[in-house]
C-alpha cells in the first residue's frame, strides 16, 4: 500500500489549499493527498472522486516530485480560455 507522509507544514499547508485555492482540481488534488495522509488507500480516494487510480498515482508521483507546485495544471495545448479573470470583469483596474 503506498500513502504519502506529510509533515506537520505540509499539512497545514494542503489544508490551505483545500480552504482557499480558486481552482477546484487544485483543491481536489490536495485534498487526496490529505486523505492518503490520514490513512485512506488509493482505490478509495480514486472512488470517492470518480478517478481512475492511476489518477490518484499520478497526483502522488508529482508531490512527490514538484511538492506543491506539482499540484497545478499542466499546460493543454488548444483554443485560449475566452473569459477573462474575474476580477478584470468586475472592472477592478491595475495601477
Amino acid at each position: 500500500m503506498r500513502a504519502i507522509a506529510l509533515s506537520e507544514v505540509e499539512t497545514r499547508t494542503l489544508e490551505e489549499v483545500v480552504k482557499n485555492h480558486h481552482h477546484a482540481r487544485q483543491r481536489m488534488r490536495a485534498h487526496g493527498l490529505l486523505l492518503s495522509h490520514r490513512g485512506f488507500k488509493i482505490d478509495e480516494i480514486a472512488q470517492a472522486y470518480a478517478v481512475d487510480r492511476e489518477t490518484v498515482v499520478r497526483w502522488f508521483n508529482r508531490w512527490e516530485q514538484w511538492g506543491i507546485v506539482g499540484l497545478q495544471d499542466q499546460v493543454r495545448s488548444g483554443r485560449p480560455e475566452k473569459l477573462t479573470p474575474p476580477r478584470a470583469r468586475m472592472g477592478a483596474t491595475t495601477i
